[in-house]
């Protein structure tokens, strides 16, 4: 028993000095998000191999985090925000315009490992990296098409993490884990953070097909670049 009091007492002592140097910030700033794309296609035993990237949209993130100092200047952060971003493409073909307006919602969850070097009262740089959550919450696209001469216009709307039109698997998968890295500056109590973030998990709903003698295989694997401001309570 006086073991056990004494766990809870070096528990709670650890708990309340944790605490005393916990740090609350919140953040806010531009967001970019791109897709790393791989596929594979086989055909009478010759598989060619293509590597590319697209731009998913850009647009915002907001959200805060709570940082605990472990020893000296380092330290462990979680957090939780939400970013939205944003897409508009065109395209004209025989007298066919057709206008794509794609947006994307997420709800990222990091946990970063952290290392301030403080100059003075009121000013430290920063560094920091860890794991990132990334759950999907809706990514939709609406497209307006229109014929040159013809009146009225065509709309069609959908969410690539929802399954549609009779899909077996939604366009995009909502789960990711990414590994995320970044450093800034500390003026007082504002900050200044920069950063990027390499998706791991493979992001497409159907990762695989073959018909008629031809087997494709593909990844998709989204990358992130942010900037951004903060302030420190």
């Amino acid at each position: 028993m006086k073991k056990v009091f004494s766990f809870v007492a070096v528990a709670a002592a650890m708990l309340v000095a944790g605490t005393a140097s916990a740090q609350l910030s919140v953040n806010a700033g531009f967001l970019s998000n791109t897709a790393r794309i791989h596929t594979e296609t086989t055909a009478l035993g010759v598989t060619k191999t293509n590597d590319t990237s697209a731009v998913l949209g850009s647009g915002f993130y907001v959200g805060g985090s709570y940082n605990l100092e472990i020893v000296g200047g380092l330290g462990v952060a979680p957090g939780i925000y939400f970013d939205m971003t944003t897409k508009k493409e065109e395209n004209k073909l025989a007298g066919i315009t057709s206008t794509t307006n794609s947006t994307m919602m997420d709800l990222n969850i990091p946990i970063m490992l952290n290392y301030k070097l403080t100059f003075g009262d009121d000013f430290a740089v920063f560094a920091f990296a860890g794991p990132d959550v990334v759950l999907g919450l809706s990514a939709k696209t609406k497209t307006v098409t229109k014929i040159d001469g013809v009146s009225g216009e065509k709309t069609t709307e959908g969410d690539a993490y929802k399954k549609e039109n009779g899909a077996e698997k939604p366009a995009m998968t909502r789960f990711d884990i990414g590994v995320m890295f970044g450093a800034g500056v500390q003026f007082s109590s504002f900050r200044l953070e920069t950063g990027y973030e390499l998706g791991m998990l493979n992001r497409l709903g159907m990762k695989e097909t073959s018909a008629a003698g031809v087997s494709w295989k593909g990844s998709q694997k989204h990358t992130r670049f942010f900037v951004g401001i903060g302030y420190a309570f």
